[in-house]
């Protein structure tokens, strides 16, 4: 069975409020205020929509009805269960029912989902939803209330079960304080009755795979092998630097040398290893390094200044004679004087300007009303143009007025030559017109047909020829004619204007005087240049004599500069040779090999450790492989006894393996399990073991129950591989250390699993891991 979506109407404290959630696949936080109704939406809801039952009154209590709606895939089908809800005047819910069979597939199921995207819908029924989409809900008839909840529990497991594995809230059964004969129920409805003969086939293939298992784990010669070659590699370490390494290590050695063929992992002291010694030997050495790390640190800072400031030097004596080169350069052009030419060439400007403003008053300026010669100049160049355009204009002109003549002296032949083609239609037309004597007293029936046919081109030419008479008009052409003669008499009149006017502006003596003023302008442009040259030379000048004065100070500077490194570096040849007198760099080679030698001497031992611990590891699982073997061996042979004993005894030792790793991850202590024959009822014995010994599952403190509850629960989402997963509040009671292990706990689980995942829980810690894929606030 797998929840799809839930609706609710006046649920508490939802009053006047229609919401819809959706369970999709994924991990998802309900955070909330206490009292938000956080626990109604997601908990409390869904599990009175499947089994009617609640521990709390579900209607708000303002409101006098409201309902709950369940979608659900079961059965390979789909179904929708409708809970009515009334006030009664006791303040409680009365409650009736109805189940619908939904007539949909899970594509039609995956699109529902999808269409009312987020996972809590405001104003959204689920009813409605699916009646807008065309899909078909057809009742289940019951006779009452009883009959369709027990007819629900054919398709939906015990309410007892699915609280203590799907939806496992604050409030639900524990199935660790129920009693033993009810425990066996929970896991029957859990993991199911399976086949005998298969049944049979997993113990056995389990014992073969556990014999295997304890043959491997028994051999341990490649173990002694590795243990052996890492004694002797040690023992060469030793002998090769002997004279570095302390008594005890040598001594070590030497006990190890005696007894190194007898050495197994069977007898082997791990505790008689001497890392210690070798940790010692680690700082020492380290620090030597370090100290002769240090001076080589020191003097190569100090010959890496000695080589700056030697590069330094070199650089401010070329800086410094660089700014001499300059200064006299600069001083060779400070030589030159030109106030002389500068004079003449101002004197000769002037002349031409008096000349130019001659000119300028002997031009007809003022009478076009203009300010300059160039606009004069402009003024003749459109007179010209405008000749130039009416002269086109014109023959343009006498070039229609020929055509449209022409067109005129034409006109009497077309229409002479029309009315010869329609003359000669007419004749063509009786040739080919067809007569056809009487047949018998009739005409020939045919006649009208055929001279059809032979005329039909004949008619279509005379169309053509009446319609280009039609077309002649010798009045229009008389018409455009006098039209165009009357264009071409104004446009000589403006052609006539044009040319007398630009007679008068450019005559001889104003193109001359125009010339003269160029010329003139010219010369004045060429001294205004020269004038130009001669003041950015003066500019320069000062410029030039800032630039020395600048360049002075530079080699100032550089002096001053190279006073100072000399100062340094006779203080830095007296540093360097005091640390060249103190460092060998041949020592710290052999205090870097001394200190290799010592991390490989360590390796090895640490090796030797892991392969005993290893080996230590592997006789406990042996230990735990035999009884797992005997187990199984004894399973096996009482397998014809009670199948339901057999199932419980081939599954409970799995499922403990997996509800012990998870315990494992939070907690000190680890669950059996023991089924007992009483009274020819099967009963379930859960025992506690730790450091105290073995114990009750009720001897456990509040929070250790809540743990074990939770990772009951993820060991069945694991072994059953459940859809789904529902916490409300279940570790809100454990204290701070334990609490960040549960929640890396469920950040492994949610990781590993694909899983619908809703939790509420007011733990920080579970509430700030980044596993969710939406935090749903209310």
């Amino acid at each position: 069975m797998q929840l799809l979506a839930t609706t609710y109407q006046n649920i508490w404290p939802f009053l006047d409020r229609t919401l819809t959630v959706c369970f999709r696949q994924g991990k998802f936080l309900i955070k909330a205020p206490i009292g938000s109704g956080k626990s109604f939406l997601f908990f409390d809801g869904p599990v009175f929509g499947l089994y009617k039952y609640s521990w709390r009154t579900m209607l708000s209590m303002k409101a006098k009805e409201g309902y709950i709606k369940v979608l659900m895939e079961a059965w390979d089908g789909y179904f929708l269960v409708v809970r009515n809800l009334t006030r009664t005047k006791s303040w409680g819910d009365s409650v009736k029912s109805k189940l619908f069979q939904v007539d949909m597939d899970a594509s039609s199921a995956q699109q529902i989902m999808s269409d009312l995207g987020n996972v809590i819908n405001e104003n959204s029924d689920i009813e409605n939803v699916l009646l807008d989409n065309n899909i078909k809900l057809e009742e289940v008839v019951f006779k009452n209330e009883t009959d369709l909840q027990q007819n629900m529990t054919d398709f939906l497991p015990p309410r007892e079960v699915y609280t203590s594995t799907t939806f496992l809230m604050q409030d639900s059964e524990n199935m660790f304080e129920m009693t033993p004969a009810d425990r066996i129920n929970v896991f029957k409805n859990i993991f199911g009755l399976l086949d005998i003969d298969e049944a049979k086939d997993l113990i056995s293939d389990a014992k073969k795979e556990t014999t295997a298992l304890l043959k491997s784990r028994r051999n341990t010669d490649d173990v002694n092998t590795k243990l052996q070659r890492a004694v002797h590699e040690y023992l060469e370490l030793v002998e090769e630097k002997n004279e570095q390494w302390s008594d005890e290590i040598l001594s070590h050695a030497s006990d190890w040398t005696l007894v190194k063929e007898k050495l197994s992992i069977e007898n082997f002291d791990i505790a008689s290893l001497p890392l210690a010694s070798w940790q010692e030997l680690a700082v020492r050495y380290d620090q030597e390094r370090a100290k002769y790390q240090s001076l080589l640190g020191q003097l190569q800072a100090l010959e890496k200044q000695h080589k700056a400031n030697n590069e330094e030097t070199v650089k401010l004596a070329k800086q410094k004679e660089e700014a001499k080169q300059q200064i006299t350069e600069l001083e060779k052009k400070l030589a030159t004087d030109n106030s002389s030419i500068v004079k003449k060439l101002q004197q000769e400007k002037n002349s031409l300007i008096q000349q130019q403003e001659q000119i300028i008053t002997a031009l007809p300026l003022q009478e076009l009303h203009i300010d300059s010669i160039s606009d004069l100049v402009i003024h003749i160049n459109d007179l010209l143009q405008k000749g130039k355009s009416i002269s086109k204009d014109k023959d343009h002109l006498d070039e229609k007025l020929k055509t449209v003549e022409k067109q005129m002296k034409e006109f009497d032949q077309k229409k002479v030559s029309i009315e010869e083609q329609l003359k000669l239609l007419a004749e063509n037309r009786k040739k080919q017109e067809f007569v056809c004597d009487l047949i018998g007293d009739k005409p020939c029936p045919y006649v009208d047909l055929i001279n059809k046919g032979n005329l039909k081109s004949l008619d279509k030419q005379e169309e053509h020829f009446q319609q280009a008479l039609k077309d002649l008009d010798k009045d229009a052409l008389e018409k455009e004619r006098e039209k165009i003669v009357k264009e071409i008499t104004q446009v000589e009149k403006e052609l006539a204007t044009a040319r007398d006017e630009y007679k008068k502006y450019s005559s001889p003596e104003i193109k001359e005087n125009i010339e003269t003023y160029n010329t003139l302008d010219k010369k004045r442009q060429e001294i205004d240049k020269e004038l130009l040259k001669y003041e950015n030379e003066q500019d320069k000048q000062d410029k030039y004599k800032e630039e020395i004065v600048q360049l002075k100070a530079k080699i100032t500077h550089y002096e001053d500069a190279q006073a100072n490194i000399a100062q340094q570096e006779k203080k830095l040849a007296d540093e360097i040779a005091q640390l060249k007198s103190q460092t060998d760099i041949n020592q710290l080679d052999k205090i870097e090999a001394t200190l290799s030698s010592i991390s490989k001497g360590m390796k090895i031992l640490e090796y030797i450790s892991e392969l005993v611990g290893t080996h230590k590891n592997n006789l406990l699982m042996i230990k735990q492989l035999e009884e797992k073997e005997t187990m199984l061996g004894q399973l096996y042979n009482i397998f014809s006894k009670e199948i339901m004993i057999y199932v419980l005894q081939q599954t409970l030792p799995l499922f403990a393996d997996v509800l012990n790793n998870l315990l494992a991850k939070v907690v000190d202590y680890t669950v059996s399990f023991e089924t007992k024959n009483v009274r020819d009822k099967v009963e379930l014995e859960i025992k506690i073991h730790d450091s105290k010994g073995e114990r009750l599952v009720k001897s456990l403190s509040g929070g250790q129950k809540t743990v074990l509850r939770l990772t009951w629960t993820l060991a069945i989402c694991i072994f059953t591989r459940s859809n789904a997963l529902f916490l409300d509040e279940t570790v809100n009671n454990i204290d701070r250390d334990t609490i960040g292990k549960v929640a890396d706990l469920i950040e492994d689980f949610t990781k590993t699993h694909e899983i619908t995942f809703y939790i509420i829980t007011h733990s920080e810690a579970i509430q700030e891991m980044e596993i969710w894929d939406k935090v749903i606030s209310l």
